[in-house]
């Protein structure tokens, strides 16, 4: 467990961007940091690209790169599709 919990933390640090401008990288490192703040005080709540970005103050295209950022590393889990896709916390262990 130990293990993956490394992967996972290096994964959301310093992990590859989609975005090559070095700002644009920080930004994304930040807001999957608000993302993971934001389900660790929410971790029942579940919502769209638009209603995250928009809890946040952030741009849905800087929301939409950390969201799958964190899916990808099963953090948070994607249910539906399109512009109705929601996202919620995966608890470890469910």
């Amino acid at each position: 467990m130990r293990r993956r919990g490394e992967r996972v933390f290096k994964e959301i640090f310093h992990g590859e961007e989609t975005m090559t401008d070095s700002v644009n990288s920080e930004n994304g490192t930040i807001v999957r940091l608000e993302l993971l703040s934001f389900f660790h005080a929410n971790p029942h709540t579940a919502d769209t690209l638009e209603g995250l970005a928009s809890r946040l103050g952030r741009s849905q295209k800087l929301v939409k790169v950390a969201v799958g950022k964190l899916v990808e590393l099963g953090i948070l889990g994607r249910h539906g599709n399109g512009v109705m896709a929601c996202y919620r916390l995966i608890r470890p262990g469910s």
